[in-house]
């Protein structure tokens, strides 16, 4: 089928979506036909914006294309949940003009669940502004979001780490170990493999071979949930700090075997949290995925039925405040009730929206920015 501009514009959305996008898949697209779809990704119509940004996602735009996009975007950050999935597309792939609107939609307020405002965190390692990694930090302290900030944190030490003072260097660093060390004495000190591990390779980011005992400690400390991925990502970052290409290991404990090898002495940690101290996480991914594990045990102490009747109370007052979308906790005994009327809300201050870690004068440049740049 030959798609032209006409074609597009005359089609219903819905055979946009199905028969247009699919013919479009790998096919050249002309000027007018990249303004049409253009043209839809800001259109009121979110069937055919979202299939404009499928054909587009994928393929080489110029600065100016983008713009569009970027206004789609910052026009959908009115909503709790955008109808457009602009956002992806723009964190992923958007040029440096494209950074104002990117960290205004990871500090927008709303749902702290909602995919767009996680994708454009993670996506913050991507841009080399230097405000970046104090707003991550202060993203990880809270315990709020740390994967997707350890994620961008991650990104931009590898691209632009070197810029760091000493000082600064060694503030993140005392951060990052404060992250290794958590334990779930409250909501903000929680955290599973997945977040240790990627600390500990932000460690190595900063500080090189020194970070080789932490390494060790987190292969040690990794345990029964570690994801199937761990070793092979802790071997590549061995395989940086020890400057060789490749290290063909598949197992933890090849790798505790090669660095004792190499004569580094582990540095130990901590037990992770166990499910009954995740269930009361400031992460709902963590809190969630603790409320899974315990619903698969058949007989739960009394302690981690209260644990987890206080993640479904906790659910419900987030869910009321707006800061979640919905509870999605898998337990059917604790499904919120939207009958129930107002919840009581008496979560302290480290429940506050990470959203408010953007200072208003950041969050005021940032709006000039954006506005200059998709107005030029």
């Amino acid at each position: 089928m030959n798609v032209t501009a006409e074609t597009w514009r005359s089609a219903e959305p819905w055979t946009r979506r199905n028969d247009l996008a699919q013919a479009l898949a790998g096919a050249e697209i002309d000027a007018d036909l990249l303004q049409a779809l253009l043209e839809s990704v800001q259109s009121a119509d979110a069937i055919s914006a979202n299939a404009a940004l499928d054909i587009l996602s994928d393929r080489p735009l110029s600065e100016a294309a983008w713009k569009p996009l970027c206004a789609t975007v910052r026009s959908q950050r009115v909503h709790a949940l955008p109808d457009v999935d602009a956002a992806l597309a723009v964190a992923e792939h958007g040029p440096d003009g494209c950074f104002a609107t990117v960290a205004l939609t990871a500090f927008r307020a709303g749902p702290e669940d909602a995919d767009d405002r996680l994708q454009c965190l993670a996506a913050l390692g991507r841009f080399s502004d230097d405000r970046v990694p104090g707003w991550l930090a202060a993203v990880i302290d809270s315990g709020a979001a740390s994967l997707p900030a350890l994620t961008a944190l991650n990104h931009w030490l590898v691209a632009h780490g070197e810029r760091l003072s000493t000082d600064k260097k060694a503030s993140f660093e005392t951060l990052l170990r404060g992250v290794l060390q958590r334990q779930g004495a409250t909501p903000a000190d929680c955290c599973d493999s997945w977040i240790r591990w990627m600390a500990v390779d932000c460690i190595c980011r900063l500080s090189g071979r020194a970070a080789l005992p932490l390494l060790a400690g987190a292969c040690l400390a990794a345990g029964a949930d570690a994801p199937s991925w761990y070793p092979g990502y802790l071997a590549r970052t061995t395989a940086t700090l020890f400057a060789e290409p490749a290290l063909a290991i598949a197992r933890i404990d090849a790798l505790i075997a090669r660095l004792q090898a190499e004569g580094v002495q582990s540095v130990p940690l901590p037990a992770l949290p166990d499910a009954t101290a995740r269930a009361l996480a400031r992460s709902p991914r963590i809190g969630r995925r603790a409320v899974e594990e315990l619903g698969a045990v058949v007989k739960l102490s009394a302690e981690a039925k209260e644990a987890v009747a206080r993640r479904a109370a906790i659910e419900r007052v987030l869910v009321h405040r707006g800061q979640l979308i919905a509870s999605f906790m898998q337990d059917p005994t604790v499904q919120l009730d939207p009958d129930e009327g107002e919840p009581v809300d008496d979560l302290g201050p480290e429940w506050a929206p990470w959203c408010d870690v953007l200072s208003e004068a950041d969050r005021e440049q940032l709006y000039g920015d954006e506005e200059r740049w998709i107005a030029a």
